[in-house]
């Protein structure tokens, strides 16, 4: 019984880590599909960059209030992303020669 019971604790703190990786996960496609949305290639190949540039920069962190900190502002840069991309897609923009077909 004592061991069943460690063994759901154990259980319990692999789904929160479990959870942790997916909510980043989550954050970084919602991250880089927001990106796409911007109408001008120079904004959108920019924001893709640094989007993948700063998940890789904090790909290493181990402590669970560094990681905390980067995700809670990953969400501010998110939410400021689409607030962006609304903006940009209310001005009209001509298409980069690398754009056209």
């Amino acid at each position: 019984f004592i061991l069943g019971l460690c063994r759901i604790d154990i259980d319990l703190l692999m789904f929160e880590k479990m959870s942790g990786k997916n909510e980043v996960l989550r954050l970084y496609r919602d991250m880089l599909r927001t990106s796409k949305k911007f109408v001008d290639y120079n904004f959108r190949s920019y924001s893709k960059r640094r989007i993948i540039e700063s998940f890789h920069e904090n790909k290493s962190l181990s402590s669970s209030d560094d990681i905390q900190e980067c995700v809670s502002n990953a969400y501010q840069q998110l939410d400021m992303l689409r607030r962006q991309t609304n903006i940009n897609s209310m001005y009209s923009w001509s298409r980069v020669v690398i754009e056209n077909p």
